[in-house]
């Protein structure tokens, strides 16, 4: 014999989405260090990484990799100067830092989109 209680599906669908939204409510606000503060007007991230505003994480991951060994200030070319390359490799950290972090990801799609709308 079974003491625990039978909830109807409408019940535990509303316990978990109190749930749920209170557990995204902790990383949604407005928390994150100053740092990743993402800024809009000066770089686009979509185009540092060179991929589409839709491409996925592993494409995200995968052209983040294949930059970082063509600029990485000890593997760059001869014709990049090595500050060239570290501003180059801080610009590619930067934005795959945002682009693969979905929480991050977003609030820069939103910032982008009413940037855009904007001008």
């Amino acid at each position: 014999m079974s003491y625990h209680k039978t909830l109807p599906e409408d019940e535990v669908r509303r316990i978990n989405q109190q749930q749920i939204s209170e557990w995204f409510g902790k990383f949604l606000n407005d928390k994150t260090p100053k740092k990743k503060q993402v800024d809009t007007q000066s770089l686009d991230y979509y185009d540092i990484l060179e991929v589409s505003p839709k491409a996925s994480i592993e494409v995200i991951e995968r052209a983040y990799r294949v930059l970082a060994k063509k600029y990485h200030p000890d593997t760059a070319p001869e014709n990049v100067s090595h500050s060239e390359a570290e501003e180059k490799m801080k610009k590619l950290n930067e934005a795959y830092e945002v682009l693969s972090n979905p929480i991050l990801r977003t609030k820069y799609d939103h910032q982008r989109r009413r940037s855009s709308s904007r001008l």
